[in-house]
Parts: structure tokens; C-alpha cells; sequence
């Protein structure tokens, strides 16, 4: 059978999203995919689906300039924004398994023209590379703006120090290394220089040859788009378009992959075929598998955020919203790339759809139960006509909706929810919360 998806329609909500369903009869009638767009205000999408043996189907809408009406094509480029993270990490993986990195070693080991150092006093902290890519080595800054093109832009030791032109914190350590999960761009910059010094090639060039040309990704690359021509433009809330149609990102690593959702799904199937031992795979098996594995109990692997059988990652820079998701085992995924700052609520949309079609909803364990974020704040968790429920202290229940990648959105409230084993992972405002299911269960009254 081949490969079928019709994406001229999506399944609505109340307000946004399906909930989830078990029973997919029970969902509410599908809506027109434009329709949503605009609803959501989101001038282009572009999506590929992955599936086991069968070649990956994309699929692209709308316009990749608002004002100019040039139509997304599926060869259009998008800012992968923090979707660039995994995909380093694959590069970093493949120097680990060329035997010139080491996961666990010190890397101030490795770097020359600046150390990682603490945030106050003379202390020099011991961070690995494991920690930095798993967000758990306890650096500052979280993310990155970007400079409007035409403007100055600090070089990677300048961002690192937050010294001008940089328009972003030092990056430092001020939290225990290991002690904690904490999400940090800064963190990945670190990354980004460390591969550099070592292997003495630009991140740029040393990612295409790693990574990028190995898996076919003839589409991307990283600090500008293969074809500026191709490019869509990114829109803010509203419509406007992004000053300068994009911002540019000299944190490469964390943030300035440009690429199109085909180009990504090779990427999936990529670290499938090393999950699966696949002969000629990008990295060794027993590094794939770590790369998939939640460190230090933080809810991400090896770049990877990975829960319920899926490894993933979302993407937001200024004016793009894009998710790749992938499964452990079973061989599909999928990728949906905007150019939206408003792109998130519609691609969770998208691909709450997806798995809908593709029947990737089933065997989903149960979350029902009590979970404390803290020891006065718990969240309760319940199973309810096909569906999931969830209260808020002092709040009335409301509806959980799948986000088709393994976790779940509280769409009005911009809330993501996970369940990873006995955790109940709570982001919003790119913060996290975390909490364990309590004994006793719990369901709502």
C-alpha cells in the first residue's frame, strides 16, 4: 500500500486541536487545512511524512512571502531554528565515533581560545559534552534573537562573553553541572566551538561533511539558505513579515540550520536506520541508541527530547515554528516547517492529523494520576471520553490534545505536556516543570 496523506484537511478542536482519541470515530468532523492557516494567521507551511518502506511524502501550502504571494514549494527553505541542536549532535557524534571526542571528558580539554567557567568567583567547572547536548550542564542563556541582516554580528567568542555586538547574556555556568535539566542555547554554542577547535574546520563546512552530504540533505545548510531565492520569509503575530525576511543566527549550532522538511525526514530515517543497525548508517548502533536514551533524567538524549517511544525536537526563531518527530522503533515521523511566529498552534494541528491517518496512536500508555510539580502544586490526570483531561490547582479541567509527536498541548494556555514513564513534563515560556506520578492515583472530581 502506498503512502497516503490528504492534508487539505485537518481535524479542528475547541478552538484549535482534537482531543485525543483512542476511538478515532469519536473525533469532530475534519476542517479545510487553509481554513486553518487562516485561522492561525500562518502564511506558508511546508510537511513530510516518513513511513516505514515507503519514500517520504511532502506536502507544501500557501505562500512563502505574504506579500509577494510566492507559493511554498517542497523545495522551499525554511529556518530549522532549534531543530539545528539534534542535528549537531549528530555531527558531534560521528567525531565520538571517529575517536576525537569523547562524550564524557572535560571540554575545556579540548578548547584553546576560551573555557567554560562559572558565572561568579574563580571556579572552573568540569562540563561534558553529554551534559551540554542533553541541556543538564547547568549554562546560561536559553535561546537567541538573531541580528536583522545588514547589521553587525558578533563572532562565536564575542556571543560566548555576551561582549558587543552580541545581544545575548555570556554564557556561563551557574547551576550544579548534572544536577538538573535547564535548556540552554549557550550550551550548544559551547558545543559549536568545541568542534571547531578540534577538528579545525568552520561549524558550517565540518556539518555538511558529517552530516548533511552523508544523509542527502542537498537542500541545507547552516549560517545561510543554499538559495536565498528559495527562501521563505519569516511573519510575525499579525502578518508582518520579519524585517529583512529573516534574522541571521551566528550561534549556528543552536540555531541557523536552513532546510526543507524533506531534508529533515532524511534525517529521521537516518537515525533510524543506526537504531535498526542499518549496514552504512551515519553512526554506530550502541551510539544511537545513547543519542535516544534520556541522561540524567532530564527528558532529553544525545540533542534529542525523547518520550513515549519518540525522539523529536521543536524549532522557533524569529518568525519560523517547526517540529521533526521521529520513532524509536517502528520507522515513522514527521515534519512540518512555518513561517509563523504563530506556526506552532497549526503545526501541532498538523500533525495530531497525521498520526490520526497514519494510526500512529495506538498502544499510548495511560497517564491517569496525581502528579506534584511541587509539594504543594499537584496536577491531576484523567482519562475521559477518549481523551485526556487535566486540572490546574484552583482551575476548572480542561481538555489535553495531542500534538501528534508524542506529547501533548494546551493550545489556549501555550502549554506542552509529556509523559515520560512515571514524569509528568510541564513547558511553557520556555521554562520546564517537572513532576512524578504520586501513589494513589487520583482522577478528577
Amino acid at each position: 500500500m502506498g503512502l497516503k496523506v490528504d492534508l487539505g484537511w485537518v481535524v479542528p478542536a475547541a478552538g484549535s486541536l482534537p482531543p485525543y482519541a483512542v476511538d478515532r470515530r469519536a473525533r469532530p468532523a475534519p476542517v479545510r487545512l487553509a481554513d486553518r492557516m487562516a485561522y492561525w494567521g500562518v502564511p506558508g507551511l511546508s510537511v513530510a511524512v516518513v513511513a516505514p518502506g515507503e519514500p517520504v511524502w511532502t506536502g507544501a501550502h500557501g505562500v512563502a512571502d505574504a506579500a509577494g504571494g510566492r507559493p511554498v514549494t517542497a523545495d522551499t527553505v525554511f529556518q530549522a531554528a532549534s531543530i539545528s541542536k539534534p542535528v549537531t549532535a549528530l555531527g558531534v557524534l560521528r567525531l565520538v565515533a571517529e575517536g576525537r571526542l569523547d562524550l564524557d571528558a572535560d571540554v575545556n580539554s579540548y578548547l584553546r581560545t576560551w573555557q567554560v567557567r562559572a558565572a561568579a568567583g574563580d571556579w572552573r567547572p568540569r562540563v561534558t559534552l553529554r551534559q551540554l547536548l542533553s541541556h543538564t550542564a547547568g549554562t546560561t542563556v536559553h535561546g537567541f534573537p538573531g541580528y536583522r541582516r545588514g547589521t553587525p554580528r558578533p563572532t562565536l567568542l564575542q556571543v560566548l562573553d555576551g561582549l558587543p555586538p552580541a545581544n545575548s547574556a555570556p554564557v556561563r555556568v551557574d547551576t550544579l553541572p548534572g544536577a538538573q535539566f535547564r535548556y540552554s542555547g549557550g550550551g550548544t554554542s559551547v558545543v559549536q566551538l568545541v568542534m571547531e577547535e578540534v577538528t579545525g574546520e568552520p561549524f558550517a563546512v565540518l556539518m555538511r561533511r558529517l552530516v548533511l552530504e552523508p544523509l542527502g540533505m542537498a537542500r541545507s545548510a547552516y549560517g545561510a539558505p543554499v538559495d536565498e531565492a528559495a527562501a521563505a520569509l519569516g511573519h510575525r503575530t499579525g502578518g508582518a513579515p520579519v524585517e529583512g525576511g529573516w534574522h541571521v543566527y551566528p550561534e549556528l549550532a543552536a540555531a541557523a540550520l536552513w532546510t526543507t522538511p524533506a531534508d529533515l525526514a532524511r534525517v529521521v530515517a537516518g537515525v533510524q536506520a543506526c537504531l535498526a543497525g542499518a549496514p552504512g548508517a551515519l553512526l554506530p548502533r550502541a551510539l544511537a541508541r545513547e543519542a535516544v536514551r534520556p541522561q540524567s533524567g532530564s527528558g532529553f538524549g544525545i540533542g534529542w527530547e525523547v518520550a513515549g517511544g519518540m525522539f523529536r525536537h521543536t524549532g522557533g526563531n524569529e518568525g519560523y515554528r517547526c517540529v521533526l518527530t521521529g520513532a524509536v522503533a517502528g520507522g515513522h515521523g514527521a515534519v512540518a516547517m512555518t513561517n509563523s511566529d504563530d506556526g506552532g498552534a497549526l503545526y501541532a494541528e498538523v500533525l495530531a492529523t497525521i498520526g490520526a491517518a497514519m494510526g500512529w496512536e495506538a498502544g499510548r500508555p495511560s497517564a491517569s494520576g496525581r502528579y506534584a510539580l511541587r509539594p504543594d502544586f499537584v496536577l491531576e490526570v484523567e482519562e475521559r471520553g477518549g481523551g485526556l483531561w487535566l486540572r490546574v490547582p484552583g482551575q476548572d479541567a480542561f481538555p489535553l490534545e495531542a500534538d501528534g509527536a508524542g506529547g501533548f498541548v494546551a493550545a489556549p494556555l501555550s502549554v506542552g505536556v509529556t509523559f515520560d514513564g512515571d514524569a509528568m513534563v510541564v513547558r511553557q515560556n520556555g521554562g520546564e516543570a517537572r513532576g512524578r506520578r504520586m501513589e494513589g492515583g487520583g482522577g478528577l472530581r
